[in-house]
């Protein structure tokens, strides 16, 4: 089997989140390969399980890749990191998992104003990166939300 023909089988595994195929897919695929934006969605394998919300398939991943860069932006208009993703879908346990396995935030405060609306997800940000809740940033918060 072809190497693009298996990276289209692990697409399609993180996507139907079939994990018992993942393991056997993974033996021939190279940490260049999921850490590679795919040209047509400008996704890497990160991205996707972010995206999927396919969290035993990202840990089989990371777990396999010990070095893979969870930072790598997705390509075209809109550069988000697989952090970014999950946390715009709210998903909570791949982002708790993304923190553990290296995921960084450049700016935290326009990250805290970008997923505000996703309070757990800040809370979990907060406690991994050590950040003391600021009373001036967070009535600055609501006074944003209340215009909007």
């Amino acid at each position: 089997m072809h190497k693009k023909d298996k990276m289209d089988l692990l697409q399609e595994a993180i996507r139907t989140k079939c994990s018992r195929n993942i393991v056997s897919l993974l033996d021939d695929i190279t940490l260049a390969d999921i850490e590679k934006n795919d040209e047509k969605t400008g996704l890497n394998m990160i991205h996707i399980a972010a995206s999927e919300g396919a969290y035993k398939e990202l840990f089989l991943i990371l777990s396999e890749y010990k070095n893979v860069d969870v930072n790598i932006l997705t390509n075209g208009l809109q550069k988000k990191t697989a952090l970014e993703i999950a946390c715009s879908k709210g998903n909570v346990e791949i982002v708790k998992l993304l923190l553990q396995n290296g995921a960084k935030i450049e700016d935290i405060e326009n990250f805290q104003r970008k997923f505000k609306e996703h309070k757990s997800i800040i809370e979990i940000i907060e406690s991994t990166f050590g950040i003391e809740r600021k009373k001036s940033f967070f009535s600055f918060l609501s006074k944003l939300s209340k215009n909007n």
